[in-house]
């Protein structure tokens, strides 16, 4: 999952389909997003692991407790971390060791397959084209989580 997602669902779709609360507030902030860049570090939807059924906002971009700045994400590029490197890569192994899971749901996302100089975005979705679920790890400092991701597998590989 390369930085891109979309989730358009509402966030009333979102906390029916998941059986999930949210704060009032929270239908004023959030807007379903056809395109998300995560390096646009923007809040999403998110169920943290120690709140499962209760929908909150958290920015891509894990920063992790030992970060002295805000923008630690931009720096670190905490974005994601390959999940079978999240016991050793510094800023998530504090959150994967201590159980600091999220789950962002999402209706899809893209991946890019480059020929030469050109990218052509391939957008991945299930079939039922309702919320699926990304697995991420997530830091209590300001509310931000990071992406799991695996190496890619052969179904991938025509767009890798």
């Amino acid at each position: 999952m390369c930085y891109h997602r979309q989730q358009r669902e509402t966030i009333d779709d979102v906390a029916n389909y998941y059986s999930a609360s949210y704060a009032a507030v929270m239908a004023e902030i959030y807007s379903a997003q056809f395109y998300e860049n995560g390096f646009d570090y923007k809040p999403g939807l998110v169920l943290t692991a120690d709140k499962p059924r209760e929908l909150q906002l958290y920015k891509w971009g894990l920063i992790p407790h030992f970060a002295t700045t805000k923008d630690y994400p931009k720096i670190a590029n905490t974005l994601n971390c390959v999940s079978e490197n999240s016991y050793t890569t510094n800023a998530f192994k504090d959150s994967t060791k201590t159980g600091k899971r999220c789950l962002l749901p999402s209706t899809g996302f893209y991946e890019w397959r480059h020929v030469g100089k050109v990218k052509y975005p391939y957008f991945i979705v299930r079939e039922q084209k309702r919320c699926g679920l990304v697995q991420n790890s997530y830091g209590l400092v300001q509310n931000s989580h990071g992406l799991y991701t695996k190496l890619f597998s052969a179904h991938f590989y025509s767009c890798h």
